[in-house]
């Protein structure tokens, strides 16, 4: 049986649900999120809609909570109810945008039932949970505004991280400025996790073209690394 079908029949009861904006202000990227509350039998379920385009979550949270969400449900005919309604009132930026939305109502969706059942995930799904690791996530350069030239990508950001908590784990954002002295010294830190190459990102600000060198010798330097999105 898929995970899957081991949670489609949770029983949900939701009665209501609120929008909470987040942002991020970054050199050149405003990053916003919205969270989705999710409420029911005096619980409450968490999603965050992490959908890039910032006029998407604008319009997101002017118009707030207008699906009508309540009702008794199971986990199943919830994603069900979410696809007959609609989760953008206009369409998005990018199609994409669509499922980002989706899941953090159904993200939200399963927190909530599993709150409701009095239960876990790991327990529901009879497995043992195992430590994880968090990373901090970033570039090595902000992210140049439109028309403005982009300043080199440098240690320092790791470095002055580290000075303050040295045991931090990293994922980071590879541009195509990155020479070999610096892949050197982020190797000297031993602490990159992951690097996300953002090869299949298209029309967004964290767009990096593909360097097949670039690829190999990261490759080399991080042979324990997760490499994401080649």
């Amino acid at each position: 049986m898929s995970t899957y079908d081991q949670i489609a029949d949770l029983p949900l009861k939701v009665q209501s649900y609120e929008l909470e904006g987040l942002e991020f202000a970054a050199p050149g990227f405003d990053r916003l999120s919205t969270v989705i509350h999710l409420v029911g039998d005096g619980h409450e379920g968490i999603g965050e809609d992490v959908v890039y385009d910032a006029l998407d979550h604008v319009a997101f949270q002017d118009a707030g909570a207008v699906l009508d969400l309540a009702g008794d449900h199971t986990i199943e005919s919830f994603s069900k109810l979410l696809e007959e309604q609609g989760v953008f009132p206009e369409p998005p930026e990018r199609e994409v945008s669509v499922n980002y939305r989706r899941w953090a109502f159904e993200s939200a969706a399963l927190d909530l039932a599993l709150r409701q059942a009095e239960t876990s995930l790991h327990e529901h799904l009879g497995r043992e949970p195992k430590p994880v690791t968090f990373v901090v996530s970033m570039r090595l350069a902000p992210i140049p505004a439109e028309g403005e030239q982009a300043e080199p990508s440098t240690i320092e950001p790791v470095r002055d991280r580290l000075a303050v908590y040295p045991d931090l784990r990293f994922k980071l954002d590879p541009t195509n400025d990155w020479d070999d002295e610096l892949i050197a010294q982020l190797v000297e830190t031993g602490s990159v996790d992951s690097l996300d190459l953002k090869g299949q990102y298209k029309g967004t600000p964290v767009d990096v073209d593909t360097d097949p060198e670039l690829y190999s010798k990261l490759i080399e330097a991080f042979p324990d690394a997760w490499l994401e999105d080649p």
